[in-house]
């Protein structure tokens, strides 16, 4: 689960050079797995926090994000909707709103986007304005409760139990 994005304390995509720098702890994967990303650039992991605190955590963050939206535009062939979900998807719309550019064509509604936080696993909202190109949504998740429900379908799908 290391590839990809800066995380709150997983590293994301590093430059190899740094795996064998780091290789001479014996703590290597502690390291990349729980004080890296955020927490290891700004001693913090919480966005929330960042956004009041440390702009250039932040700025990192959403530069990296940019990045991946971008590669996977290119990769699809463009975009029809772009989805926010998860901890700062749901609940950062600063970062939403700084991750959407106008070069691909996405248009937040400011209003609409600042009053989505804190909602409910299953609920959607749109955010985009009416003039965007493609809509954007923010769409409310419960990890642990995905996880849960594919780890009971597996087990009774299981020849063993």
């Amino acid at each position: 689960p290391l590839e990809g994005l800066v995380m709150a304390t997983r590293a994301g995509d590093v430059d190899p050079g740094l795996i064998a720098f780091l290789s001479q702890r014996e703590d290597l994967e502690k390291v990349l797995n729980y004080e890296s990303g955020l927490k290891g650039l700004s001693g913090h992991s919480d966005m929330a926090e960042l956004i009041k605190t440390d702009r250039e955590s932040v700025d990192i963050y959403c530069y990296r994000a940019q990045k991946y939206i971008g590669a996977y535009i290119a990769a699809l062939g463009g975009l029809d909707v772009l989805v926010f979900s998860g901890g700062v998807g749901e609940n950062a719309p600063f970062i939403r709103k700084e991750l959407c550019p106008s070069w691909f064509g996405a248009q937040m509604d400011a209003s609409l986007n600042k009053k989505v936080c804190n909602i409910e696993a299953g609920e959607s909202f749109l955010v985009s304005s009416k003039n965007s190109s493609i809509k954007i949504y923010v769409v409310g998740s419960n990890e642990n409760q995905m996880i849960a429900l594919h780890a009971e379908k597996a087990l009774r799908n299981s020849k063993r139990y």
